[in-house]
């Protein structure tokens, strides 16, 4: 992986931060899964099947603080 430097407004940092703090990420990971979701380029080399597990994948780790909350120490299924 390059390592990159990029400046980001303190408001828009101290979200980033927030945010990946309740998805129990780190900044650098929740910012690259949104900018590898949010880039059509991407998208442009990927099969339907890889696009839409990589979707399931986000809305998993959409629900996932709210599921660790709601379900400790449990399994969960999720069906669509």
């Amino acid at each position: 992986m390059t390592e990159n430097i990029i400046q980001l407004p303190a408001k828009i940092y101290d979200a980033v931060c927030k945010q990946a703090k309740v998805q129990q990420k780190t900044p650098d990971v929740l910012v690259t899964e949104w900018v590898a979701t949010h880039l059509e380029t991407d998208f442009a080399h990927k099969d339907e099947t890889e696009v839409a597990f990589e979707q399931e994948i986000a809305a998993f780790n959409k629900l996932k603080p709210t599921l660790l909350q709601q379900y400790p120490n449990q399994y969960v299924a999720i069906y669509q």
